[in-house]
């Protein structure tokens, strides 16, 4: 036998016995125990007997005197749909996911510990509210009686931990306090990436004569960064990954008032976009008290629904793309590493030590050094010579994470005690929507916005003088605020357009064509059902992209047959981004070649790919940008080298029959589990055989259903509407909700994937909250008995 044949079939039997062990855990994966639909427990510190019971879509529904009590029956809800995702939650927080993954999430590691969540939460947990405390502590004796079950062998233990011989610990309250401070950097994160991509896109296609990169203050060239910025921008959006929170597309929400409702009374709708995975961000629950009610979305190991009803108000929220954190450039002493300059003074670093355990072997010994802006990034980028003097301050460095102020939301009684109850919120800057049927109706911006002095044009700032430092954050009594008497409805993006703040707001780009499309579509309809909200949900016609692509060809005379069938089908195409639109595809792939010449202008390839490959809405924000800067047409050759490039993608990559280049046939979702997210080798490929997909999906970042993908594939949606919810307050026990996903994270149970198909066709579900309808609807009860505390 050769050498070479001998190699041949050596790689031949080591992929036959990959296959062999992806196939016989997936096959084991088939057989996996469920817990059990009812049964009783026996939770400690309870004051009365609490009742859990899953309606056919998996929604808990939690039901007891008191709401302490609800809360551990939320607990124990979480833990038996959700406990690996809550896992990896805290994880993430808490800088331990090496201790799973390997060497592949050390990076991940390296950012959670350089923030320092799990540090902070600690601190926070010390001086909570004896109160928030109680609520705290209620929930986590829920999660824990389901993990003393596991422990004991009484129910199943989710298959995740098997894979990885792993044991829950029991979930603490610094776990919940960790897990909130990771949303809060989600929401808020505008690091590297996100700098980066909105100082790129002011240059794309502007004036010849302006460099693409600017000089820095110091005078130094600011090309340097762009590594930098973009690994970043990389490692923050993959820790954002693990959550479901990847890239900064925002959401979408509106209020209609009593006087354009056909029930008299407000409508309130939210299209929170997450990224879509298994088991989905979202939770759906319902808890019922003697004295409270609510129901809607919570966060598995956080006892919070942040968005939701009562049987007399309801609440949404959307994120602002407001910049909310900025790159300090410190200047380092040139003979102690350990110091730093401010105002021409010394300064000694604050020092901590991490130790990162890694599966595998390797472990790593992290030295975080914190300036008075914040954390130095060379815990994150060790071998990067720019990250070694770039200080990290964002608005999540708060003693408070805002928990206290998000769990008592949903008992504020009318406008002003709900406004009055976010004056204390920590977190990023968000729109609250709020309505009620007194009947009232309202919008407020919540949360900590810099006051910076000097604009810092998205680019880092010298450290050492003060000219830069924040003068604290806007107060709330100036935050923006707008009730019934301003508007008859209100419709909330992740720009806040339309509303005024009384400083100059550093925003970072989002797509504001879905927000542009409601308010439209919201002037044309007098007199709106929950029903016309649920169609404005599902709205899938891009009015921009006709625009866009009008500015682009006119004018264009193309040479060859290829990029005369381009041509014409960019020009019929209407906007619609339904399942069945011929142009849709023709426009997204249009888009992405143009993009690419237009970087190739001022960036190398592997910098371009970079780019493209982060979570942010690339294509749109650079044409935007250079649709907004020029008034002059492209030159009429790109064009034409653009349209033939087109024409061969599709033909090669979709298909060479254009009969075949529908919106549905190309644009789809793939919902991925974590294994296949962040393993490596079997436990990828694991992962690949968990996660569920890809389906045909409408809608693109244009259109109200917005679609966001990554920039090197437009017809992969990575980021969306992947929780709906609306609610009519005439009749709250029937809100409606949609997940793109199922209620229980547990491979094999009937609700693992049981809401995608309603989800793709825009059929909303019900969420019940009258008594009759949870009983009629109900598949299986728990029972919990009080214990000794």
């Amino acid at each position: 036998m050769t050498v070479r044949l001998l190699q041949r079939v050596l790689l031949g039997g080591v992929v036959v016995l990959v296959a062999a062990l992806v196939l016989g855990a997936v096959a084991a994966l088939r057989f996996v125990r469920l817990p059990p639909p009812s049964g009783t427990l026996v939770v400690e510190g309870l004051s009365a007997p609490v009742r859990v019971v899953r309606d056919i879509a998996g929604v808990a529904h939690v039901e007891t005197g008191r709401l302490e009590d609800a809360l551990a029956g939320l607990g124990l809800a979480h833990a038996q749909d959700r406990l690996w995702q809550m896992e990896l939650l805290r994880r993430s927080a808490r800088g331990t996911l090496s201790e799973l993954f390997g060497r592949s999430t050390v990076e991940l590691d390296r950012l959670a510990r350089t923030l320092g969540l799990a540090e902070a939460a600690s601190r926070e947990e010390s001086r909570l509210d004896p109160a928030v405390r109680a609520l705290l502590e209620s929930y986590s004796r829920g999660v824990n009686a389901w993990i003393h079950e596991m422990h004991a062998g009484q129910v199943p233990t989710p298959v995740e931990f098997g894979w990885f011989g792993l044991e829950p610990d029991p979930w603490e309250v610094t776990d919940t306090l960790s897990v909130v401070r990771l949303r809060a950097w989600m929401l808020g994160r505008s690091l590297g990436a996100s700098l980066l991509l909105d100082r790129l896109v002011r240059e794309v296609g502007g004036v010849a004569s302006s460099p693409f990169f600017p000089e820095r203050f110091d005078g130094a060239p600011v090309g340097d960064l762009v590594r930098t910025w973009t690994e970043l921008g990389r490692i923050a959006d993959r820790l954002a990954g693990v959550s479901g929170f990847r890239g900064r597309v925002g959401s979408i929400g509106l209020v209609v008032g009593s006087e354009r409702s056909a029930s008299g009374l407000p409508l309130l709708a939210n299209d929170p976009h997450v990224e879509f995975q298994l088991p989905p961000v979202f939770y759906l629950a319902h808890l019922r008290t003697e004295s409270f009610e609510v129901a809607g979305a919570t966060w598995p190991g956080v006892p919070v629904f942040w968005t939701g009803t009562t049987l007399h108000s309801a609440w949404g929220q959307v994120a602002l793309h407001a910049n909310v954190s900025d790159l300090f450039e410190e200047t380092m002493h040139p003979s102690d590493a350990y110091r730093y300059d401010v105002g021409g003074r010394w300064r000694q670093a604050g020092r901590r030590e991490e130790h990162i355990r890694v599966r595998g072997g390797g472990d790593e010994h992290v030295e975080i050094l914190t300036t008075r802006h914040g954390p130095l990034l060379v815990s994150v980028l060790p071998e990067d010579k720019a990250a070694r003097k770039l200080a990290l301050h964002w608005t999540g460095q708060h003693p408070r994470s805002g928990i206290s102020v998000f769990l008592a939301l949903p008992q504020a009684k009318g406008f002003e005690a709900f406004r009055e109850t976010l004056r204390d919120l920590p977190a990023p800057p968000t729109v609250f929507l709020y309505a009620d049927d007194t009947p009232a109706m309202a919008l407020q911006i919540a949360g900590h916005l810099p006051v910076r002095p000097i604009d810092t044009g998205l680019l880092p700032v010298p450290g050492r003088s003060r000219w830069y430092d924040w003068r604290g954050t806007l107060p709330y009594d100036e935050l923006p605020y707008r009730t019934q008497a301003d508007a008859a409805w209100l419709v909330a993006g992740p720009r806040a357009e339309g509303i005024v703040f009384p400083i100059r707001v550093a925003w970072l780009w989002s797509a504001t064509g879905a927000t542009e499309r409601l308010r439209d579509r919201l002037r044309a309809s007098p007199n709106l059902r929950l029903e016309d909200v649920l169609a404005l949900q599902r709205e899938t016609h891009n009015s921009s992209g006709p625009e866009e692509i009008r500015k682009l060809l006119d004018g264009v005379v193309p040479r060859s047959t290829a990029a005369r069938r381009v041509f014409r089908a960019l020009r019929a195409w209407e906007g619609s981004t339904s399942r069945d639109a011929a142009g849709a595809a023709v426009y997204h792939a249009f888009r992405m070649r143009l993009l690419g010449h237009l970087l190739q202008r001022h960036l190398p390839a592997d910098q371009i790919e970079a780019l493209l490959r982060l979570a942010e809405p690339v294509p749109g924000r650079a044409l935007a940008g250079y649709l907004e800067q020029n008034s002059d047409p492209l030159d009429e050759g790109l064009i034409h080298s653009v349209l033939e490039e087109t024409w061969s993608w599709l033909t090669s990559e979709v298909s060479p029959n254009p009969a075949k280049w529908t919106w549905g046939q190309t644009h789809r979702v793939r919902l991925s589990h974590s294994f296949e997210r962040l393993g490596r080798g079997v436990t990828g490929l694991v992962g690949r055989a968990l996660s569920r997909g890809p389906f045909p999906a409408p809608g693109d970042p244009g259109s109200v259903w917005a679609m966001f993908t990554d920039g090197t594939d437009p017809f992969r949606a990575r980021v969306g509407p992947a929780f709906r919810f609306a609610v009519d307050l005439a009749d709250p026990f029937h809100a409606r909700f949609g997940l793109c996903g199922g209620q229980s994270g547990i491979p094999g149970a009937p609700t693992y994937e049981d809401g995608v198909e309603d989800w793709v066709e825009g059929q909303p579900r019900v969420l019940w909250m009258h008594p009759a309808d949870v009983a009629y609807h109900a598949q299986g009860t728990w029972q919990l008995r009080p214990g000794p505390r």
